[in-house]
């Protein structure tokens, strides 16, 4: 329906689209058109899914978060004259898109609540305190988005990731079980793209909220799940705390280089890398066997996953 400049990933499942011009090809107005677009996917795909339209991209969002998700239409349409009544009573402040509870707590210390309150507060006091992002801040609260669905993007550092928030504290010696399993997804992805990933970083947070972290590059890129666990576990064991319990972990493969380009370093034995090959080949098998008993009694959720 649209050309590919006027479409913008947002997330694994949020795309922004320009439809300024092109609807009227197709109906009368943006709601007509966001309905043809929600029918159209719910036909293809079976899926529901709700839709924010607004002037910019932050009352789109801003529609689709406060509104579209949460009633039977799932469409949400913002005007800039809905501002009063639907964007500025907005509270608690990490409602508002760009504002996580680290912010929301300063701003709540300098007596902003809602939306309205940020909004009305000072532009130069809150640049003075967040420099360019308060004057995001501002904006945003006062319903306006400078930013534009055509701008050229593009991903600087790609990563494949994951986030994962435990859903009790877990001993040190649990958490072996824990990355081996978030390992093994990673370099799934990884073979799947026919990648080796040379940079890996992870980080654990403590029930005290104390966190380790670490980043490691290797000289060889690898896409085998036992090679990039043992830089992980062999971290772990210098800098946790055997006796603490942990209830976070990350951890994140950047650094990426075609698998065809990988050359086995002379002082590693060819023989051990088939094998190891080899084993992993086993070991998903083995898993996608187990998936279904696994999956009902993993007590991980997961948070993110880019």
């Amino acid at each position: 329906y649209v050309d590919c400049k006027d479409v913008k990933q947002f997330n694994i499942d949020e795309i922004f689209i320009d439809i300024t011009y092109i609807y009227k090809y197709y109906c009368s107005s943006p709601k007509e058109f966001a309905n043809m677009l929600m029918e159209k996917i719910e036909h293809e795909t079976q899926l529901k899914c709700p839709i924010g339209i607004g002037p910019n991209m932050f009352m789109s969002k801003m529609a689709l978060k406060s509104e579209a998700k949460v009633n039977k239409q799932l469409i949400a349409e913002w005007k800039y004259e809905d501002i009063p009544t639907k964007l500025w009573p907005i509270h608690p402040l990490n409602k508002m898109w760009g504002i996580n509870h680290r912010v929301e707590k300063n701003l709540n210390d300098l007596g902003i609540f809602t939306v309205r309150d940020l909004a009305h507060y000072p532009l130069n006091k809150l640049m003075k305190l967040y420099g360019e992002i308060g004057k995001e801040l501002h904006l945003n609260s006062n319903g306006f988005d400078l930013n534009n669905i055509q701008d050229a993007h593009r991903l600087l550092k790609p990563s494949i990731s994951c986030d994962i928030e435990l859903t009790r504290d877990y001993q040190y010696y649990e958490m072996k079980s824990m990355i081996l399993e978030i390992v093994e997804s990673l370099t799934m992805q990884l073979r799947s793209r026919n990648l080796l990933v040379k940079s890996i970083s992870f980080s654990m947070k403590s029930r005290k909220n104390d966190r380790i972290s670490k980043q490691y590059t290797l000289k060889d890129g690898t896409n085998i799940t036992i090679d990039i666990f043992r830089v992980i576990w062999s971290f772990t064991e210098q800098l946790c705390d055997k006796q603490e319990k942990y209830h976070e972990l990350n951890i994140s493969l950047n650094n990426f280089v075609p698998e065809r380009t990988r050359e086995l370093n002379t002082f590693i034995d060819k023989f051990e890398r088939e094998r190891n090959e080899a084993l992993e080949i086993l070991i998903k098998e083995t898993k996608r066997k187990q998936k279904v008993n696994r999956q009902s009694n993993s007590p991980l959720r997961l948070s993110n996953v880019n």
